[in-house]
């Protein structure tokens, strides 16, 4: 079963950004991690938007520490596994996320090149 993960991002000390959630999906006929950056972490039902980021190294699902070029650190505050595993060039999907902290339906649709729209059904 494919994998997901979701990190906190603690951007470096001089970066305006505030610290972030990157979720991760494992995508695995490209080798590589669909993100996104997300503001909280769902837990019960609910919608909230998201900012698709580049596709990152599978590293990331077990990785924590510094990011390269001085963009601060990531921390793993849940991971998991996923199901139907999902392709990148869709816009549109549901799957099924499985975890000890985190069970249950997310639903995601893409609204524009830098937003998605995210409905997580908690079970």
């Amino acid at each position: 079963m494919p994998r997901f993960v979701i990190l906190l991002h603690r951007p470096a000390p001089n970066s305006n950004e505030p610290p972030h959630y990157d979720f991760m999906l494992e995508v695995t006929a490209e080798g590589s991690l669909a993100t996104w950056r997300w503001n909280t972490i769902p837990i019960d039902s609910s919608d909230f938007t998201g900012i698709p980021l580049t596709a990152h190294r599978l590293e990331y699902l077990e990785y924590e520490g510094e990011v390269s070029g001085n963009r601060g650190s990531v921390q793993r505050k849940v991971q998991g596994s996923y199901s139907p595993e999902i392709r990148s060039e869709l816009t549109e999907w549901t799957i099924r996320l499985s975890s000890p902290l985190m069970v249950g339906d997310l639903q995601a649709q893409r609204i524009s090149e830098s937003e998605w729209k995210f409905h997580f059904t908690a079970n």
